[in-house]
């Protein structure tokens, strides 16, 4: 086998070993029971449909700088009345250095206002991403990734 083939065959290799263990290779379309399934880029101060009629909007506690910041989820009903029927995780990562500066999935806490709160650690400068999932029950019905700079 030759060098180039060789190299071509390791890269696949990689990305399809890649693409499986962050479960976000590929986007797909939402489903009609309501299971979420496409991975969606949002951005802030935005209303963001969850796939059951409720919404939520997200803003950051502070601009987001090298230390922590916290990101503040509100999710209301079609009648604009804040609920939290969800579990909502959240992850962040920085994307040129997968792996490096990864946080665990972390369940929001719940405030005394009813906001859904997400401490985010960074610790470099850059492009940082956090993959958000809200659950009812234990059905992702929205999956985004948050995409910010430092």
């Amino acid at each position: 086998m030759n060098r180039i083939s060789k190299i071509v065959i390791t890269g696949v290799l990689v990305l399809s070993v890649t693409a499986f263990a962050n479960d976000s290779c590929c986007p797909v379309s939402k489903t009609s029971n309501k299971v979420a399934t496409k991975i969606e880029t949002i951005n802030q101060g935005k209303k963001i449909a969850l796939n059951d009629g409720n919404y939520f909007v997200y803003k950051f506690s502070a601009k987001p700088a090298l230390g922590n910041t916290v990101l503040i989820f509100k999710v209301f009903d079609a009648n604009n009345k804040q609920i939290t029927p969800y579990t909502i995780k959240g992850a962040a990562s920085m994307p040129s250095m997968a792996g490096a500066h990864d946080s665990d999935a972390t369940i929001f806490k719940l405030n005394k206002k009813k906001d859904y709160l997400l401490p985010v650690g960074v610790v470099m400068q850059g492009e940082w991403v956090i993959h958000v999932t809200v659950e009812k029950g234990s059905t992702p019905i929205f999956k985004g990734v948050i995409p910010f700079s430092v």
